[in-house]
């Protein structure tokens, strides 16, 4: 995720591309061979970079910018792309960084004045369309939408013309809008989401597999509010739709209303049996059970030998899982002060989580992380490092401190900010890290024996996986 040079935008969009599976260009491959030779050819190979810097196409001047990157040398790098900055002031690469100023805005009015502005100074006529211009309509009509402003959260939202990504814009508004009341309004948006995602579909068009990535989301996120407004049909149509592997409680609460309890409670004992389940659906499958049995007799044993048979298929995955690659020493402060050197706590398995404020999922893990850091508090050999990376915004330190002590959790924090002569996150780019959030499970010896990136499953499910991971690290040192 890291893998790009030019702002958070990039980013977003370099993960489109790498959905769509783009090959790695000629450029990248001779990058790769250059570093990888080293001595002369790698010292040509550099020389022949800076020799491209010539001319008036931007776009070679940001590829010579990405190799320097690829080459480890993110100093020369920024050299390159202040060299952009002054010869291209109304180009690509001055259009993507300077529109983080109207994110930064908060104020739907003067966000929206802001926004036109920028599309003024950087015309898509002249500059070609962009999913850059869709991620600004989609703050503007964002912020539109949380203020309540229907008609403009619309207006924005059905301008969007990337068809790869408008679903993921028209779902963030519809969502807000759903957030604030506006129903009917978020439905239309909803459904324009499911819409653009089957058509790219059938098409087979160019990052369909991308737009497909949250249709289960978003026909979800219709049932819901097409139930909101009574429409039962609808929502039950679409949640027919759901992959057999993503459908959810409402769905099963939708087939009961249908007159479908078998079709229910089947759908709701998949669920458990994924392991991403809580007691409120358990209690909607109880009642599924009482009502076609006549009683609930029988149903604790067999729930509980549901999640003995989940138990086992973890621990079989978590097995085969099992890793074992050197740990990269680091040393880092935490937010008391006192250092932290990962190679001074040998003898102890270490659980490392790189996390940021601006990551959801990062922080809808943290529920199930703050189960797990309470399950072994007493239990010293056991240590856990929460470290804050990839930081946006300057007062990283204080915005990470604030989030952990708002929402109570008793997390140890370390900064890895960026290096002021590399401009580098150093240790999470140590670790190889693609995306975040990303757990490392480091044995006693200081070898990483799991990493697992992203967050999915019901806390009680994180903390079981998690505890099988320090369990298994703890005993493959003693082998």
């Amino acid at each position: 995720m890291k893998k790009i040079l030019l702002s958070v935008l990039v980013i977003a969009y370099s993960v489109c591309l790498a959905v769509a599976q783009r090959p790695m260009s000629e450029r990248q491959k001779r990058t790769q061979e250059a570093k990888t030779a080293g001595g002369e050819q790698l010292e040509k190979y550099k020389a022949s970079l800076w020799a491209e810097l010539k001319g008036n196409n931007e776009q070679v001047y940001q590829e010579v910018a990405q190799a320097f990157y690829d080459l480890d040398m993110e100093k020369t790098m920024d050299s390159v792309l202040m060299i952009i900055r002054k010869k291209f002031p109304h180009g690509k690469y001055v259009r993507n960084t300077s529109i983080s100023k109207i994110y930064n805005e908060k104020d739907p009015v003067k966000k929206e004045k802001l926004f036109l502005a920028w599309l003024k100074r950087f015309p898509a006529e002249k500059l070609g369309e962009d999913v850059v211009y869709d991620y600004g309509r989609h703050d503007v009509g964002m912020a539109f939408a949380e203020a309540g402003q229907t008609d403009k959260a619309m207006s924005y939202a059905k301008a969007m013309t990337v068809k790869v990504w408008r679903g993921e814009g028209y779902s963030g508004i519809a969502r807000a809008l759903a957030q604030g009341g506006h129903l009917e309004e978020a439905a239309e948006l909803f459904k324009m989401a499911i819409e653009n995602a089957e058509t790219l579909q059938k098409e087979n068009a160019p990052g369909a597999r991308f737009a497909m990535i949250g249709y289960a989301g978003y026909l979800s996120a219709y049932a819901d509010v097409c139930y909101q407004l009574g429409c039962k049909a609808e929502a039950l149509e679409a949640l027919e739709k759901l992959p057999a592997d993503r459908r959810t409680p409402v769905y099963a609460k939708a087939l009961t209303e249908a007159g479908r309890p078998m079709e229910a409670f089947l759908c709701l004992l998949d669920i458990v049996r994924g392991g991403n389940f809580d007691a409120k659906l358990l209690e909607q499958l109880k009642s599924l059970y009482t009502a076609m049995n006549g009683s609930d007799q029988g149903f604790d044993s067999y729930i509980e030998g549901l999640r003995k048979a989940r138990t086992e298929q973890k621990r079989r995955e978590v097995a085969a899982s099992i890793i074992t690659k050197p740990a990269p020493d680091f040393t880092l402060t935490d937010t008391e002060g006192k250092t932290v050197k990962l190679s001074e706590l040998r003898g102890k398995t270490v659980v490392l989580d790189f996390w940021a404020t601006w990551c959801g999922p990062c922080k809808r893990s943290f529920p199930a992380m703050q189960k797990a850091v309470d399950k072994y508090k007493n239990d010293p050999e056991v240590v856990f490092l929460f470290i804050h990376t990839w930081e946006r915004e300057k007062n990283a330190t204080e915005s990470a401190v604030k989030f952990l002590k708002e929402n109570n959790y008793s997390f140890r924090l370390l900064m890895d900010l960026k290096d002021p002569e590399t401009n580098a996150n150093t240790v999470v780019k140590s670790y190889g890290v693609n995306g975040i959030p990303a757990k490392f499970v480091i044995d006693p010896q200081g070898n990483i024996r799991f990493k697992v990136t992203g967050a999915a499953g019901s806390d009680e499910e994180i903390v079981a996986e998690l505890s099988q991971m320090i369990e298994m690290a703890r005993q493959a040192s003693r082998q």
